[in-house]
Order: C-alpha cells, then sequence, then structure tokens
C-alpha cells in the first residue's frame, strides 16, 4: 500500500522512511552498506525510531546510535614479519609478475603468516595479519575464512599460472647441481585424489599425498614442487616431476628410490641433463665391472681422505666406487661382533664392501664432484625437516585437488622464505670478540647462539606502536636486552 503524500511530508528526522503496518504509520532509520566484491551498496534497516500521528512525528525510541568505524590497531607485531619480508620481497616481486599483485598479496602474506606462526590455521590468519605489521607492509589484503577458501580452490584449477611460476624461477638455477627428492603427508580426505594410502600409511593407518621437491645445492633453496597421489611409486613422480618442468640442463642427484633401468633410459635421453644416481651394494653393474676391487686413488672432500675408484662402462655411462676407511673400520667391526662363525673367503669378499658407496652416472664428471654432490644431499632432509617440524607443514587440512595444489604451493613459498631466513642467520654476526688491538678474532652468529625456532619467538616479541595515529614506533619487551640485541643486529 502507498504511503499518502500528505503522511510522507510530515517533517522527520533525516535518513529514515515511513512504512505502514496496520492502519498506522511507523518511522524506520535507515543506512546503507558496503557489500565486499560488489559495486553498489545494500540498505539497512536499523529500526523504528517514531510514529506520524495526527500529520505529527512521534517519536518512540532515541535514534540508534550510528555504526561507529573500525577502531584502528595501535599495537602490532613486527620482528616476525620484518625479517621475512626483508628476505621474501624479492619472492613477492617474482609472484606479482606470474599472478598479478591482489593475487600475490595474498599467496606472499598467506606463505609469510605461516612461517610467523607455524600451527597458524586459515580461520585465524585474518586475525594474524591485522595485528601484524604486514598489514601495513602489505595493506588491503582480505585474508577472512571464506576468502581465503575461495582463493585456494580458484588458484588451483587455474593451475597453469602456478607451473609458469615454478618453471621461471628453475631458469635462475639452470645448470646448477639439484637434489631430488620426496617426502610424505598426512592427508585423510576422501574429496580429493591426492589422498591415498602409500606403503607407510597402509602400517600407521592413514592415508597420505606424496610431494616432490628439488632443491639447489648452493642457496639451500627450494627450486620446484609438486604434489603427487599417496600411493604413487617415485619412479613414476620423478619421470612426470622432470616432463613438467623440462628439466633439462644440470646435475640431479637422487636416491635410490628413483632407479631403475627405464629411469636411467629416461634421464639419457635428455640432452645437457646429468644424472647421480646411487647403486645398492649388491647391484649386478658393480659386480660386473670389479668395482669393489683396487679402490685405491685418494681423493680430498673437505680435507678428508676418500678413496675412489672411476671406470667408464660405455659412451653414456659412468661408474664410481668411494670407500671412507673410518666408515669402513666401524662397519667391520660391527660386522665381526655379529657373526660367531666366519669364513675367510665370505669375510674376504664381504670386506671389500666396508665403507663404500657406488654411484652411476652419465656424465665424466671428477669424483670430488660426484662424492661432494651427494654427500650435501642430506640438506634435503634438513629442509623436509624444516618443513614438517619447524614449519608444522606435516599435515594437509584442505580437501579439493585445486586447494591441495595451492596450499602446497603457498607451503612452498614458506619453506623457501623460511630456508632463506636461515641462512640469515648464519650469516648475522650477533657478537664478535675482539683482542687488545680491537681486531675481531671471532664471531658469533645469531644461528650459533639460538635455534630457528627460539629466534622468531624472540621476534615475536618486537613490536611497532603507533602512538598518535601517524607514525609507528618500534617497541622492545622492557628488561630483555637480548631481545632488542637480536633486532638490531637482523637490522629489524
Amino acid at each position: 500500500m502507498s504511503i499518502p503524500e500528505e503522511i510522507k511530508s510530515v517533517p522527520r528526522p533525516k535518513g529514515t522512511i515511513v512504512k505502514e503496518g496496520f492502519g498506522r504509520y511507523f518511522v524506520i532509520k535507515r543506512t546503507s552498506r558496503r557489500v565486499p566484491g560488489k559495486a553498489t551498496p545494500r540498505t539497512v534497516d536499523l529500526g523504528t525510531i517514531g510514529e506520524i500521528v495526527d500529520g505529527k512525528y512521534v517519536e518512540i525510541r532515541k535514534e540508534p546510535k550510528k555504526v561507529t568505524e573500525k577502531k584502528k590497531i595501535n599495537i602490532k607485531t613486527y620482528g616476525q614479519v620484518a625479517v621475512c619480508h626483508k628476505v621474501g620481497e624479492p619472492l613477492y616481486d617474482d609472484l606479482k609478475e606470474v599472478f598479478g599483485e591482489a593475487d600475490a598479496s595474498k599467496l606472499y602474506s598467506i606463505a609469510v603468516l605461516r612461517v610467523c606462526d607455524p600451527d597458524i590455521r586459515n580461520r585465524d590468519i585474518k586475525l594474524a595479519y591485522d595485528t601484524s605489521f604486514l598489514s601495513e607492509i602489505i595493506p588491503n589484503v582480505s585474508l577472512s575464512e571464506n576468502t581465503i577458501c575461495t582463493f585456494l580452490r580458484d588458484i588451483g584449477l587455474e593451475y597453469v599460472s602456478i607451473i609458469k611460476f615454478l618453471t621461471k624461477r628453475a631458469q635462475k638455477f639452470k645448470g646448477e647441481t639439484q637434489v631430488i627428492d620426496g617426502t610424505l603427508k598426512n592427508n585423510n580426505s576422501i574429496e580429493n585424489t591426492y589422498s591415498e594410502f602409500s606403503r607407510k600409511g597402509r602400517l600407521k593407518g592413514s592415508r597420505d599425498i606424496s610431494i616432490v621437491y628439488s632443491y639447489d645445492m648452493k642457496t639451500k633453496e627450494p627450486v620446484l614442487m609438486k604434489p603427487y597421489s599417496g600411493n604413487m611409486l617415485d619412479l613414476r613422480a620423478v619421470r612426470d616431476f622432470v616432463t613438467t618442468f623440462s628439466v633439462s640442463d644440470g646435475i640431479i642427484v637422487m636416491d635410490k628410490g628413483f632407479n631403475s633401468a627405464e629411469n636411467i633410459q629416461f634421464f639419457k635421453s635428455i640432452q645437457g641433463l646429468s644424472y647421480i644416481l646411487p647403486l645398492p651394494r649388491n647391484s649386478k653393474k658393480l659386480s660386473t665391472h670389479s668395482m669393489y676391487e683396487e679402490v685405491n686413488t685418494v681423493i680430498v672432500v673437505d680435507e678428508k681422505k676418500i678413496l675412489c675408484k672411476k671406470k667408464k662402462v660405455d659412451d653414456s655411462s659412468f661408474l664410481y666406487c668411494f670407500r671412507d676407511p673410518s666408515i669402513a673400520g666401524e662397519e667391520e667391526t660391527l660386522y665381526l661382533l655379529k657373526n660367531d662363525k666366519i669364513e675367510a673367503e665370505i669375510y674376504e669378499k664381504d670386506k671389500q664392501k666396508f665403507g663404500t658407496i657406488a654411484f652411476e652416472t652419465n656424465n665424466d664428471l671428477r669424483p670430488e664432484e660426484v662424492y661432494e654432490a651427494y654427500s650435501g644431499r642430506w640438506e634435503i632432509e634438513t629442509l623436509f625437516k624444516m618443513f614438517k617440524e619447524i614449519l608444522d607443514l606435516d599435515t594437509e587440512n584442505v580437501h579439493s585437488d585445486s586447494s591441495v595444489f595451492t596450499s602446497e604451493f603457498i607451503n612452498y613459498l614458506s619453506v623457501i622464505i623460511a630456508q632463506k631466513i636461515k641462512s640469515l642467520f648464519g650469516s648475522t654476526v650477533l657478537k664478535a670478540k675482539k683482542n687488545k688491538k680491537g681486531e675481531v678474532v671471532s664471531t658469533t652468529s645469531v644461528a650459533d647462539n639460538y635455534s630457528f625456532k627460539q629466534t622468531m619467538r624472540y621476534l615475536g616479541k618486537i613490536k611497532k606502536v603507533r602512538l598518535d595515529n601517524k607514525s609507528w614506533t618500534l617497541n622492545y619487551p622492557e628488561d630483555v636486552k637480548y631481545i632488542a640485541e637480536l633486532g638490531k643486529a637482523l637490522n629489524v
């Protein structure tokens, strides 16, 4: 029913409308509010404040208070996000080139917040963002739980942008020695095809996702990453991994789990790509070519003397056998303790293998290169330790295939940032000891003094405070001298 003009013309408070009900004319307070993602604001009725009676406005209750603006947060955590952004800003720039600023800001912000708080869940990310100085460094990033869920799905569905970013990053490490390995992480969702029972998963009664990484030996950083179903064998995953990212240059160091005739032929078919593959001690190749005999060439690696033997098998295959005398002695002692009855002939044959490790490659490399490359492979185990223990990324909590891929990509970004921070801690001098002449005779780095977790926890105590609503002031915790020293050493 339309409202008569004489009723609408009665003077009443601004921002109100008149509605008819049961023969009475009520005055309603109305406002408008913006809806995220929509250009047009929506109207909102705030309640009845009066009535038109006998041609006059009669107040029933006072006007509701105006919706107050969101209170500004004037104290924000600073130390952790400052050190993350200090090392991670170039990564952020790379993300913007591929994903555009809006999506790059979300990816980078979530990755940084996962480094700062390894236990963080999607529902807590907005609060962490709002109360950290990251919201000042990269403002106006929408990170509500619903927004993140939709974002993870949409980025994963696009897929090609993630592959493009990874491929571009790989170009920076072209020609370098990389380690390829995989790890398993829990995922019991039945809504994605990645979640399957691995061999280990069947024993523990839990489904897994397999994550394959490549890792640069020099920078100690991840280069490439791709998730696979938990039941996919490493043998197959490594071929797909190399094909997906067109890996065709440098030296790839792999573990025994990647060893198969099919894989070896596959790697040999890629021109410019070299592989170093460890062989089991009972490999027929080693016995056929007498690789355990006359292992007597001395090389020095990290001031340690190692015995080696190198043999060219054909135009595209080389075998290397190394014997570490100290390890050989330990294995011989253990062998004698375990065997009461020892036959001389068998003992002499087994003794040849004590302390040995052997490799096959498709490149004529110096023995030192091969040994150093594989010896450095333990660094990827450190990376996986960082992944699972320090960053607490051992369980995937998203469900769809697309969300899994995006979430794992963000985890990968977190590990890059964390590894860069770890290197920074190792190279930053915290204390310097001087002699009487004032010359520095020894230094202690941040990493020498504190663990990674400990350092990040201390940095979390450093905040920035805004007293006049304009400028931010660095604020160290009172009476905790070592935290101030740490912040100043790291220049945060």
